[in-house]
C-alpha cells in the first residue's frame, strides 16, 4: 500500500490519516471529509484487486447492499467512490475496539456480554428485513464503541435473500459465488456453508454464527475447533458443540439453551429468526439482573485458562475460499465420505446434543401429560384475577403447541379453582402425569409469581422458580414462564416450537392487560360479559394493532354471543369473521383464529368443505386444542357423519374430562348417532359435576323424549327453567302440566303441551325460549308439516345456526317433502 497511499494524501475529498487494519476484503484507513470536517473509514481495494473483475464486484456488492441499512447497530455507508484505478467505501468511523480486543482487555460481566449480542441480533434483524445476509460474522466484524456501543462491520460476503420483490439481477450469483464454493471463516460457518450449498444459505446462517461468536464470548474457547480450517469444517458439520455449562457450570442453563438453538445442525430446528434471539437474550438479562452475583457470573477464561480468551485472537484463523463440497475428503483420507456419512454422524450429534443439554441430569421418563392448575390470587385483590386466569390460560394455550405433550384444557383445571385440591387426586382425576401450581402476589406495581411442578404419583417437586416483575413487563414474564415449563418438560426444543412460543406475547404491555380482562370476561359466558370482553379485545386492538391473538379474542366474543342471544346472529358473524381472517393475516399460525374462522364458515357462511380445512389447519397446529375438536365434531354432526363426530368429540372429552360444555356436547352427539343409552348416562354424568348447568338437563330431557320417557323429560325442563333463572313455582307448574298432559293424551299430548309453553317463552323472550328448530321439530312429531316448515324457512332466512339440524330424527317424517329439501339445498347440507 505504501506505493499506492500515504499519510496525508487526498483521496477525492477524504485526507488519509492512518492505516486501521489489513483484511481479505480489503484494507481500511482513517480519514477526515474534507468538507464535513468529520472522520470515517476508508475501505480500499489495492489496484492489483481491483484489476480482479470478481474481486471487484465482490467489493461493490458489500457496498450497495450494506448501504441501503441504516440501523443504529450496522457501520453506516457514506459513498461508494473511485478515484483512478483505487475504488473504496467511505464509512462511519467506530471509535472503539473489535469485540475480540474489549473482551479481552475488559473482563465485562455477563449482563454486558448480553447486551453487546442484543445488539449485534438487531443489527442483523435489520439487515435480514431488508433482505440482506452477512455470511462472514466473526469478532474482528463486531466493534465496540467507547459509548459502549455495538456496530456491525464487513457485510463484504452480504447476499440479497431470495423473496418475491428482489431484484436478484442487479447482484446475480454467478460471476461471485459459484454452486460449490465455500466462502467465509471457518469457526464461523454454518454447516450448509461449509458444504458448499449456497442454494441453502439464508438468514439462519447469520443465526449460527452468531451463536458461535456468542459461545466464545461467554467461555473463551471456540464452538468448533479443529486442526485446520478443513478439520473445523467437518466437526461444524458432524459434531455438536460442547455444553456451556461443562465448561463453567456457573453459566445460566437459559443460556446455554439459546445459544444451542443457535448452533443446530438443521436450520429448521434453530431460531427462524435472529430477532427471535434478541428477545430471547433481552429475557434472560432481565432475569439476571434480578439476581445477586451476576458479575461473578462469569470467572470466565483467565481463571479457567490463566490467559487471554485466545479462541477470539487467534492469529491461526484464516478464511477460506474453496470449491470443493467434499471437503471431508481434503488432506484427510481417513475421513468417511460425505454425505451420507455427515447425515448419520449428524443425527448422532443431535442425540448427543440431549445429554449436554442443561448440563444437568434429567428424569428418564419425560412427563407426557400435564395439569396447569389455576394461579392463585394470594393478594386477594380482586382487581388481579384476570391476571392469574389469564396467565394460567396462556400457559395451557402455548404448552399445548408442543408435541407429544397432552395438556388438559381450561375448562377442567378451572374447576378446582379456589378449592386447593390436592396434587395426587388432581393427577388420577384428569389422568396426568404431573400439576403445575402458580401462586400470584402484587406489591405496587410489582408481580410476584412463585411456579411449582410436581409429579402427580408422589407428590413430590420436579422443579419450581420465582419471577418478580414489574406490571408492564406481564408479556416477558408470560414468556419466561412458559420457556421455563418448556424447557423443563421437554429438555429441548425446535427453533419452530421456540419460535412459537416467543411469539405466543410479543405483545404492548397494556395491550395484553387488556386482552387478558377481555378473556376474564369471555370465559364467564353470560351476555353482559361477553359483550364487556369485546370492549376489552377492541381496546387492544387499538393499543396494539398487530397483536393477533386481540383478533382472535375479538372474533371468538362475537361467534359466542349468538348462543346465547339468539337475534344477534345476523350482526356478529361477519364481525366474527372479519376479526378471525385479520389474526390470521397477522399470524397465520395461530390454532384459535382458524376454528373461529372455521365456526363463522359452518355457522353462518355455510361452507362447509372450508369450515372443515380451517379445523384441520387448527388441529395440525395444536392438536391439543380441545375447543377444535368439539366444534369440528358440530360441523360432522351437521354433515351427517355420526361416527366421525363423535369420536371427535371424545378427543375434546379426554382433553378437557372436566369441560361440562364438552360433557355436554358428547351426550348431545350420541343422542343424535341414536345411542340413546349411552347418551344418557353421560349427560347424568355432566349434571353431577355441576347439578346447576342449564344445558345438560335439556339435553337430557331431548334423551329422555327420544325413547318416551315423558315423565323424565318434563323433569328435566323443570330443573333446566330453575336453572336458567325461571322461578321455581312456574317451573314446577309447567313440568305438571307436561306430565299431566302425557298421562292423559299420551305422546301427542305431551308435545302439543310442550309447543304450547315453548311459543309462551318465545314471545315472553326467556333465557330458556326453545330455539326454534326445537319448535319446528315438534311440529313435525305431531304431522303439522305446515307449521314445522314455516319455522324452519323463516330460521333459513334469518341464517340462524340452529337450522343446520336437519338431521335430527324428528324430521324423518317431513324429510321428503319438497320445501325441506329446498332448504336442506340453499343450505348445502348433503343428504
Amino acid at each position: 500500500m505504501a506505493d499506492l497511499f500515504e499519510i496525508g494524501k487526498t483521496l477525492n475529498h477524504y485526507r488519509i490519516l492512518s492505516k486501521i487494519a489489513s483484511g481479505g476484503m480489503g484494507d481500511v484507513w482513517l480519514a477526515e471529509d474534507t468538507r464535513l470536517g468529520r472522520k470515517l473509514a476508508l475501505k480500499l481495494l489495492p489496484a492489483e484487486v481491483a484489476s480482479n473483475p470478481e474481486r471487484l464486484q465482490r467489493f461493490r456488492q458489500e457496498a450497495r447492499a450494506t448501504a441501503s441499512l441504516n440501523h443504529p447497530n450496522i457501520a453506516h455507508i457514506y459513498e461508494i467512490g473511485q478515484s483512478g484505478e483505487t475504488h473504496f467505501i467511505a464509512m462511519e468511523f467506530v471509535d472503539g475496539v473489535t469485540l475480540s480486543r474489549y473482551l479481552t482487555a475488559n473482563r465485562p460481566e455477563l449482563a454486558t456480554i448480553l447486551k453487546i449480542f442484543e445488539g449485534v441480533a438487531d443489527g442483523l434483524a435489520k439487515a435480514h428485513a431488508s433482505g440482506i445476509l452477512h455470511r462472514d460474522l466473526k469478532p474482528d466484524n463486531i466493534m465496540v464503541a467507547e459509548d459502549g456501543q455495538v456496530k456491525v462491520l464487513d457485510f463484504g460476503l452480504a447476499k440479497l435473500i431470495s423473496r418475491p420483490d428482489a431484484d436478484v439481477a442487479q447482484i446475480p450469483d454467478s460471476g461471485i459465488t459459484t454452486p460449490g464454493t465455500i466462502m467465509g471463516t471457518p469457526s464461523y460457518m454454518s454447516p450448509e456453508q461449509a458444504r458448499g450449498r449456497i442454494s441453502e444459505i439464508d438468514s439462519r446462517s447469520d443465526i449460527f454464527a452468531f451463536g458461535c461468536v456468542l459461545f466464545e464470548a461467554v467461555t473463551g474457547v471456540k464452538a468448533f475447533k479443529g486442526e485446520d480450517p478443513v478439520d473445523t469444517l467437518i466437526k461444524i458439520v458432524r459434531e455438536p458443540a460442547q455444553s456451556l455449562t461443562a465448561i463453567n457450570p456457573r453459566l445460566p442453563h437459559d443460556l446455554q439453551g439459546i445459544v444451542r438453538l443457535c448452533l443446530e445442525k438443521d436450520p429448521d430446528d434453530r431460531f427462524q429468526s435472529i430477532k427471535d434471539v434478541a428477545i430471547e437474550l433481552r429475557s434472560l438479562r432481565r432475569v439476571l439482573s434480578d439476581r445477586t452475583g451476576i458479575a461473578e457470573t462469569i470467572p470466565i477464561f483467565h481463571e479457567r485458562y490463566g490467559k487471554p480468551p485466545s479462541a477470539l485472537t487467534d492469529p491461526d484463523e484464516t478464511r477460506i475460499v474453496t470449491k470443493d463440497p467434499a471437503v471431508a475428503t481434503l488432506r484427510l483420507p481417513r475421513r468417511v465420505i460425505w454425505p451420507a456419512a455427515v447425515l448419520l454422524v449428524g443425527a448422532t450429534a443431535v442425540a448427543l446434543g440431549l445429554w449436554y443439554y442443561f448440563g444437568r441430569n434429567v428424569p428418564s421418563s419425560q412427563i407426557g401429560s400435564i395439569a396447569v392448575m389455576p394461579f392463585e390470587n394470594a393478594t386477594g385483590n380482586a382487581d388481579i384475577e384476570y391476571i392469574s386466569d389469564g396467565m394460567t390460560e396462556s400457559l395451557i394455550n402455548s404448552l399445548s403447541k408442543l408435541p407429544d405433550l397432552s395438556v388438559k384444557a381450561r375448562g377442567s383445571v378451572f374447576r378446582y379453582k379456589g378449592k386447593g385440591a390436592d396434587v395426587q387426586r388432581v393427577g388420577t382425576e384428569l389422568a396426568v402425569q404431573a400439576v403445575l401450581n402458580g401462586r400470584l402476589q402484587q406489591r405496587g406495581d410489582v408481580l410476584l409469581l412463585s411456579i411449582d411442578l410436581v409429579d402427580a404419583a408422589t407428590g413430590n417437586q420436579i422443579w419450581g422458580e420465582k419471577y418478580e416483575r414489574k406490571l408492564e413487563e406481564l408479556s416477558v414474564l408470560e414468556n419466561e414462564i412458559t420457556r421455563g415449563v418448556a424447557l423443563e418438560l421437554r429438555n429441548r426444543l425446535s427453533g419452530a416450537d421456540a419460535q412459537r412460543l416467543a411469539k405466543q406475547n410479543a405483545a404492548d404491555p397494556e395491550a395484553l392487560q387488556l386482552y387478558l380482562r377481555g378473556r376474564f370476561h369471555w370465559n364467564r359466558r353470560t351476555v353482559p360479559d361477553i359483550e364487556r370482553s369485546i370492549d376489552y379485545f377492541q381496546s387492544a386492538i387499538a393499543k396494539d394493532p398487530a397483536y393477533a391473538p386481540a383478533y382472535a379474542g375479538l372474533a371468538d366474543a362475537y361467534v359466542v354471543l349468538p348462543a346465547y342471544e339468539p337475534s344477534a346472529s345476523h350482526d356478529v358473524y361477519p364481525k366474527a369473521r372479519s376479526a378471525a381472517q385479520k389474526a390470521l393475516q397477522i399470524d397465520e399460525s395461530l390454532a384459535e383464529a382458524h376454528v373461529t374462522f372455521g365456526a363463522v364458515l359452518h355457522e353462518y357462511d355455510w361452507k362447509f368443505a372450508e369450515s372443515e380445512e380451517e379445523f384441520k389447519r387448527a388441529l395440525d397446529l395444536n392438536p391439543n386444542y380441545a375447543t377444535a375438536h368439539h366444534w369440528y365434531a358440530e360441523l360432522l354432526l351437521d354433515l351427517g357423519r355420526y361416527d366421525e363426530a363423535v369420536a371427535e368429540i371424545k378427543i375434546a372429552q379426554s382433553l378437557d374430562p372436566l369441560s361440562l360444555i364438552i360433557n355436554t356436547a358428547v351426550g348431545t352427539l350420541l343422542t343424535a348417532s341414536g345411542r340413546h343409552d349411552e347418551a344418557i348416562v353421560q349427560l347424568q354424568k355432566a349434571i353431577d359435576m355441576d347439578e346447576n348447568f342449564a344445558r345438560a338437563h335439556l339435553r337430557l330431557a331431548f334423551a329422555y323424549e327420544d325413547v318416551g320417557r315423558f315423565a323424565d323429560a318434563a323433569a328435566e325442563y323443570e330443573r333446566h327453567s330453575i336453572s336458567s333463572g325461571r322461578p321455581t313455582a312456574d317451573a314446577f307448574a309447567e313440568a305438571s302440566q307436561l306430565k299431566d298432559a302425557a298421562n292423559r293424551s299420551g305422546p301427542e299430548g305431551y308435545w302439543r303441551k310442550l309447543i304450547e309453553i315453548g311459543e309462551k317463552r318465545v314471545d315472553q323472550r326467556t333465557p330458556d325460549a326453545p330455539i326454534p328448530v326445537a319448535q319446528a321439530a315438534r311440529y313435525a312429531r305431531i304431522g303439522q308439516r305446515e307449521k314445522a316448515l314455516s319455522i324452519l324457512e323463516k330460521a333459513y332466512e334469518q341464517r340462524g345456526p340452529s337450522v343446520l339440524r336437519l338431521n335430527l330424527r324428528a324430521f324423518d317424517g317431513i324429510r321428503s317433502d319438497t320445501r325441506f329439501q329446498r332448504v336442506r339445498e340453499k343450505i348445502g347440507l348433503p343428504n
